[in-house]
């Protein structure tokens, strides 16, 4: 068997779970939502499947580079907890802390803007996004409560909501495939999974993101020991849309260094 890397007594560095590559296929995500991937047992197929459980790797403690790099949470080994605001480790030994992500500033970029045709007017729903799903939230709900209950999960970190057709509630039986309730992420860039709805509403992809998500926003560097981006001079932390914010990215220029940047890299 090839098992993962000891150094002394700690696997993984004391910083992962080592496990086979049936579990480690489970644990792969596409765009931050997981339970895509099954392996399949070495009884269905032994001629692809043979190493299920010969070959071992390190999952280790860290959240997606998908989670906003903002708030309390982190998603370390499967599970959401409260954790100070640093990110978790990567590296074939988890050895590395990561950085957070951001919007190259000079890339324009869009947010993404997804639609709820919420036409149900008796009716709460709930909305789900990588795996967290809100409260109930109000067929006659505002913008803010839609915003706030989005808000509250952990995969999101800030959003803007509207409605079409200048509706004050959330649900109107009168929306057609393009109305709605308008999703605008700010805090997840490129281009995310689609929400979901119970009861089942159609979602949209009204707008594709095409901001980057690019370690230290591709204006810094990462220091692996710290996991901080250490900004080239010129820019600083950002929003994720070059305006200032906490992401710790180096996602916004700032050529005459007003802004404070307390990883600033002369």
């Amino acid at each position: 068997k090839l098992y993962c890397e000891v150094d002394g007594n700690k696997v993984c560095s004391g910083n992962g779970r080592c496990l086979p590559m049936w579990r480690l296929a489970e644990e792969l995500d596409d765009n931050g939502d997981v339970g895509y991937y099954k392996y399949g047992a070495a009884t269905q197929n032994p001629g692809d499947t043979w190493d299920r459980e010969m070959i071992f790797g390190c999952h280790c403690d860290a959240r997606d580079s998908n989670q906003p790099h903002m708030g309390p949470v982190d998603y370390i080994s499967g599970v959401f907890v409260d954790n100070p605001n640093i990110g978790g480790y990567t590296g074939y030994n988890c050895a590395r802390r990561t950085c957070p992500v951001g919007n190259d500033p000079l890339n324009a970029g869009v947010n993404e803007i997804q639609t709820i045709r919420c036409n149900g007017t008796t009716t709460n729903f709930t909305i789900t996004f990588r795996q967290q799903t809100t409260a109930a939230i109000s067929h006659n709900a505002s913008t803010t409560d839609v915003a706030a209950a989005l808000e509250k999960l952990s995969t999101i970190g800030q959003v803007e909501v509207t409605f079409s057709k200048g509706s004050n509630t959330a649900c109107n039986a009168t929306y057609n495939l393009t109305q709605g309730i308008h999703v605008e992420f700010m805090s997840e860039l490129g281009s995310v999974p689609l929400m979901t709805t119970k009861p089942e509403y159609n979602v949209t992809e009204t707008v594709k993101g095409t901001r980057t998500v690019a370690e230290c926003a591709s204006r810094g560097y990462c220091d692996y020991e710290s996991g901080q981006c250490k900004c080239l001079a010129g820019f600083t932390s950002s929003a994720g849309n070059n305006s200032i914010g906490n992401r710790r990215d180096c996602g916004k220029i700032d050529k005459v260094g007003y802004t404070l940047n307390p990883y600033y890299e002369p």
